[in-house]
């Protein structure tokens, strides 16, 4: 009942077994909980946790030699760190289970152990683990065709990107266009960028999102595991029926009369249909199993190959994977700005708002280097943005399309794609000033 970063200080010894009465937080194992919680979080699996927490020797909670993702588990589902106690019981030859109140719902106690975890982090939490991402998207159908839906809005006038299939290639084909531009409500172009490529460019060059993690077969793995202690089971109850069946043998051959035979006979084929039942039951498992460990093997021999993975992604049939990689970006990422023509736009439109340069001027009396320093970049990029950085507007690498993505967690990352060419891109200015785009190809995308 004690949860594994408790210590109980004092017990109640008025009943026939001692029970704990008050408990004391142990420090460096919510530290380890808080971490866990965190990182899921943030997108890590339970699998990703366990060899994170393996590789950087981070102690175990009691003899085991390493981290398992069946423990981290137990502990993101455990309501504990809530400071909840959901009582359980278990009959004899039945599984543990919670004990329930007159409508049928669990007990809980609140407030039975110290609160470790805040409720918003473990709803985050949750919320990673379940895949949950509705929230301003729509309705998704029978596919997930846009997975950037609620987060992609336009670079210059803010409008949210608007999902298009003008139908199959090479004619049509699936766009991302501005919603103002396409419904004529405000100034931008119809400019289009095709869907498959923005994915592809945004899980090369993002980094931050690990879409092998994401796309790993943590669901398949589990199952597989299941299906084995299931295996485990019937191999067990089989045993036991033929030692049952045994001893039905050694009975027929000592009956005394017809009536006492046809009885032991009766038990003897029941118990040896019921072997048969469940050996055909643990076959058809270890043919579940089996099959499931030719798909994790496949997966495993091509998780680093990047490409692969983008263009499995990119099945837009696979409604599983696609919901589970568009959970992590809900999680992870705020929003995201697209840019199909460039900065070119963004400099004509502040052609007419020099002046806001001079709004950044006071922080730079402000004596704080870190403002002083967040004063300087933000003056450079207005000046850049309107043009005084340069005489014309026809800087190099204005016309590159790119697109900023501005993750929960404060960082940013822009990335100028090669249109010719997804899993190639350019990088930004540096210095203060524009630079011709020299475009490199993503790391391990082959």
């Amino acid at each position: 009942m004690r949860p594994a970063w408790l210590d109980v200080v004092e017990w109640n010894d008025s009943g026939k077994t001692p029970l704990p009465k008050k408990f004391e937080p142990i420090p460096e194992r919510v530290k380890v909980v808080k971490d866990i919680f965190e990182r899921c979080a943030r997108g890590a699996g339970d699998d990703r946790i366990a060899r994170e927490f393996n590789k950087e020797g981070v102690p175990t909670f009691g003899r085991s030699k390493g981290w398992q993702s069946s423990y981290i588990a137990k502990i993101l589902a455990n309501k504990a760190v809530l400071g909840e106690y959901v009582p359980h019981t278990k009959p004899r030859g039945q599984k543990r289970t919670p004990v329930k109140d007159d409508q049928g719902n669990d007990v809980v106690i609140p407030d039975y152990f110290p609160k470790i975890i805040d409720k918003d982090l473990f709803k985050r939490a949750e919320n990673a683990r379940r895949g949950r991402f509705f929230g301003g998207g729509g309705r998704k159908g029978a596919y997930i065709s846009n997975l950037f839906s609620g987060l992609a809005r336009c670079a210059y006038c803010e409008s949210k990107m608007h999902y298009i299939n003008k139908g199959k290639p090479p004619k049509g084909g699936s766009y991302l266009l501005c919603d103002g531009a396409n419904r004529h409500t405000s100034d931008c172009k119809r400019i289009l960028w095709r869907y498959d490529d923005f994915e592809k460019s945004f899980f090369a060059f993002v980094r931050e999102l690990d879409l092998t993690s994401m796309m790993s077969l943590h669901g398949e793995d589990q199952k597989r595991k299941e299906d084995e202690k299931i295996i485990d089971t019937l191999e067990h109850e089989v045993n036991e029926l033929k030692d049952e069946l045994a001893s039905y043998n050694k009975a027929l051959g000592k009956a005394k009369s017809d009536d006492q035979f046809d009885h032991v006979m009766a038990l003897h084929q029941a118990c040896l249909d019921q072997i048969r039942e469940k050996e055909a039951q643990a076959k058809l498992k270890r043919d579940a199993v089996k099959k499931l460990e030719a798909e994790i093997a496949a997966f495993n021999d091509g998780k680093c190959k990047l490409k692969a993975n983008i263009e499995r992604l990119q099945d837009k049939k696979d409604y599983r994977l696609r919901s589970q990689v568009a959970a992590a970006i809900k999680n992870l990422v705020a929003d995201i700005l697209v840019a199909p023509a460039g900065s070119k736009p963004l400099m004509l439109k502040f052609q007419t708002s020099r002046d806001m340069i001079a709004d950044f001027e006071w922080l730079r009396q402000s004596g704080d280097p870190e403002l002083i320093a967040f004063a300087e970049r933000c003056i450079a990029d207005a000046e850049y943005l309107t043009g005084t950085a340069d005489e014309s507007l026809e800087t190099p690498g204005a016309d590159f399309m790119y697109f900023l993505v501005m993750f929960k967690n404060g960082s940013r990352v822009v990335v100028y794609p090669n249109p010719d060419n997804p899993y190639q891109a350019g990088w930004g200015r540096t210095g203060g000033g524009p630079k011709v785009r020299e475009y490199a190809e993503a790391e391990t995308v082959e």
